[in-house]
């Protein structure tokens, strides 16, 4: 099945740690490996899923703008004090 894609503003570089990513990357598929990265502007429409039979583990680094779409505050733990500066990847 093919990842569901979305767009937005800015860029986005994944880095594949382990396993095999999928990219869908508007019309075109790639799969990436451990230690292939990719760099697109996140207006094509993109998604992402697991290519392979084992779990794939990978980072995403954004700029500004994309980050602002991916990140945001991490909901309070109870047994801990809120932390202003702790945040989540969606």
């Amino acid at each position: 099945m093919r990842p569901e894609q979305r767009s937005h503003e800015g860029y986005e570089w994944p880095y594949v740690l382990s396993g095999r990513l999928r990219l869908a990357l508007g019309e075109h598929d790639l799969v990436l490996t451990a230690g292939e990265a990719a760099e697109f502007g996140i207006r094509v429409p993109h998604g992402f899923g697991n290519a392979g039979p084992q779990p794939v583990e990978f980072l995403s680094l954004f700029d500004p703008q994309g980050e602002r779409l991916h990140v945001r505050p991490a909901l309070p733990r109870r047994d801990k004090k809120p932390d202003s500066r702790s945040f989540s990847a969606v």
